[in-house]
């Protein structure tokens, strides 16, 4: 905490947080969270202090873990959208200037 509150100082410490870090991180070790302190240093670029749950995805060491976290969001289907076709007056306008455009070698 003491080497977060360093690089994030406008975030108030108080012993609330202080004990609440301690519960959503009595399941690792040390060099977990040493792993996390410095990865976290490096790479957490929001410039706000960070939440447990993110400070724990910079714990792990095996990227695997963290990248399937990651990779949740995107495995989440989009609804179809129905594509708008371009007006017939801008496609004229375009082909106008792409005419007049030209790349020369």
């Amino acid at each position: 905490m003491k080497r977060l509150t360093a690089v994030y100082p406008n975030y108030p410490v108080t012993k609330d947080l202080i004990e609440d870090w301690i519960i959503a991180f009595e399941d690792m070790n040390y060099s977990s969270m040493v792993n996390g302190l410095v990865r976290c240093l490096r790479e957490h670029d929001t410039g706000f202090f960070p939440s447990p749950a993110e400070f724990r995805k910079f714990c792990f060491t095996d990227r695997s873990k963290s990248a399937w976290t990651d990779k949740k969001e995107d495995m989440i289907e989009e609804p179809k959208r129905k594509r708008i076709p371009m007006p017939e007056e801008f496609k004229a306008m375009l082909a106008k200037y792409l005419k007049k455009t030209s790349v020369k070698t």
